[in-house]
């Protein structure tokens, strides 16, 4: 017959073992229901009152939610969510770079058309374009260029003038993409044509980036990919 404290024992050394296994509230109460039971055989009153105590335990147990058996992910079910987020990684992110450079290239328009209105005003003021940034009526944010006259400004993402005679002796503005990654490509409005239209410098990447932002397949002789006005 088992004392007060071996039935203390078996009764936490069951609830121990269901916690640390995994098994279910059930299965722990069983486990201490066939080590205590089985010897409440005799009518003793000590037996009796164990029994009583063993049954109350029994009870409040059988009170309390049983436990959820524990599972571990399959190797199979791991690589299916590896292989997921691989591919949603591979549509998203390539998303996300054009969502993020268009936003910068519409900051890079904005200006480019800003000073070719400024350097229409100019025009008409003075029968001239002009050569200056510091000539228009216009104030641009970023770092002037370094001597006398300030030619061009360098903001975070462009680099922004009155004049493009590289590309177009017939420009109002240029706004230039800084980062080489990009091309870099450049935006510019023509005084003739008064048409303003992005460039990428004959770069197949510049190229690749001017048909993203303008929305168009097909540039003139010059590789322009002019904007809808």
């Amino acid at each position: 017959m088992k004392t007060k404290n071996q039935i203390a024992v078996i009764k936490k050394e069951c609830h121990s073992r269901g916690m640390l296994s995994g098994i279910s509230r059930v299965q722990s109460r069983c486990c201490f229901q066939k080590s205590i039971i089985p010897e409440f055989i005799s009518g003793s009153s000590t037996q009796v009152v164990i029994k009583q105590k063993a049954l109350k335990t029994l009870k409040k147990f059988q009170g309390l939610s049983n436990f959820t058996t524990a599972r571990a992910f399959t190797l199979i079910e791991l690589l299916v969510v590896v292989l997921i987020i691989g591919i949603l990684a591979a549509v998203a992110v390539p998303q996300y770079q054009i969502a993020v450079e268009k936003s910068h290239a519409t900051e890079g328009i904005t200006l480019m058309r800003a000073i070719a209105r400024a350097n229409e005003i100019y025009f008409l003021a003075n029968g001239r374009y002009a050569d200056y940034l510091e000539d228009l009526d216009i104030d641009l944010p970023g770092k002037a260029s370094s001597g006398t006259y300030t030619t061009s400004k360098l903001l975070k993402y462009f680099e922004c003038r009155p004049k493009n005679e590289s590309e177009d002796p017939n420009s109002l503005a240029l706004c230039r993409r800084r980062d080489s990654k990009f091309g870099p490509y450049f935006f510019s409005c023509n005084r003739t044509s008064k048409k303003c239209y992005c460039s990428g410098s004959g770069n197949e990447t510049g190229n690749k980036w001017c048909k993203i932002i303008t929305g168009k397949t097909i540039s003139d002789s010059k590789g322009h990919f002019y904007f809808d006005d």
